[in-house]
């Protein structure tokens, strides 16, 4: 794998093929500030950083000497170009390789590593896909190769514990005369931090001292420094450090925002559904196969502000239409 994000789902199938009894070596370049490298040493036995050869072609025989000695029956692909590339090479040397790819994001100007899997499905044994629309996606570049891809069953592996029967109960969105919205992942610009902070600051001058508005953000990325200057002149937000335990993020929560420009399908939803939160997103990626409509707003509007405000106004006024969205993410959550 390489630097790209869902990093927890990496780490999970690697804890999964440890559980099942099998070995497991992870090869990465750059390592995310998301998860750091001593988590996957834990569980895989042996993890190899090939940065610095990533874009020289020593890697090529490092790979194949390291599938022949270790006498590797299975390459699962979480995000690499590099192994994309070389695939056609390592599967001539290797032909009983079995080769799985775990695909979770189409980014809008390329693709991304949906679009470059696609180019190389010839190769690929089973296509890995987190959501529907990511596997119309595929069929539609691959259709010869239809019968590859296949839709994670995510619940069944990331979210082992969630469903319809253990979902929490829908949280109220106001407690004691207060509604508390949240923040949770990158300070990048690709998750919008600045967008939430300045729909912190407009509910609260909407409701004023009716009801209090607080705010928490949690994570660290590259506008953190910026962030804390955005939101120096206000009392509503307070900006935590990255924090793993989900439990403890999401009790800080009546509403989690994601104003992201693009997702595939974030886990932090799901696994803010899942303990009861309303969860308020820009409809993209597949947002929309776990939120229900009214819960999306359209990140593309002259006003995405303003949007989102309306959007949980009417939440706040509405407290039991709060709930039915909740128990209606839940709904979709078992389904997914």
């Amino acid at each position: 794998m390489e630097l790209g994000g869902a990093e927890s789902y990496a780490l999970h199938c690697i804890k999964r093929a440890k559980q099942l009894g099998a070995e497991t070596h992870v090869f990465s370049t750059v390592w995310s500030k998301n998860k750091d490298k001593a988590a996957f040493q834990k569980y895989a036995d042996s993890v190899t950083d090939i940065t610095k050869i990533s874009s020289d072609i020593n890697a090529l025989p490092l790979i194949l000497s390291f599938i022949k000695e270790r006498q590797i029956d299975v390459l699962h692909i979480h995000h690499s170009s590099l192994i994309y590339y070389y695939l056609p090479i390592i599967k001539t040397v290797y032909p009983h390789l079995k080769v799985i790819d775990s695909l979770h994001i189409v980014e809008y100007k390329t693709g991304g590593f949906p679009e470059t899997a696609s180019y190389y499905s010839n190769n690929i044994d089973i296509h890995n896909v987190i959501t529907r629309s990511l596997g119309q996606f595929m069929d539609a570049r691959s259709k010869a190769h239809k019968h590859n891809v296949v839709r994670a069953k995510i619940i069944n592996t990331y979210l082992v514990d969630i469903s319809e029967e253990n979902s929490e109960e829908p949280r109220p969105i106001i407690e004691n005369n207060g509604v508390n919205l949240l923040f949770y992942g990158r300070f990048a610009n690709q998750k919008q931090p600045y967008l939430f902070s300045h729909i912190v600051t407009n509910l609260a001058k909407k409701y004023g001292a009716k009801i209090s508005i607080n705010a928490h953000m949690v994570g660290d990325g590259e506008l953190l420094e910026p962030l804390k200057k955005l939101i120096s002149k206000t009392k509503k937000i307070i900006i935590h450090p990255r924090n793993d335990d989900k439990n403890q993020v999401f009790s800080l929560a009546n509403v989690l925002i994601l104003p992201s420009l693009n997702e595939g399908l974030t886990l932090t939803a799901y696994e803010a559904v899942s303990r009861g939160v309303l969860v308020i997103s820009s409809d993209v990626g597949a947002q929309h196969e776990l939120l229900p409509a009214e819960c999306l707003v359209n990140i593309w509007c002259n006003n995405p502000t303003e949007q989102f405000v309306n959007t949980i106004s009417y939440f706040i006024d509405n407290p039991d239409q709060a709930r039915n969205a909740i128990l209606a993410s839940q709904r979709n959550l078992k389904r997914l």
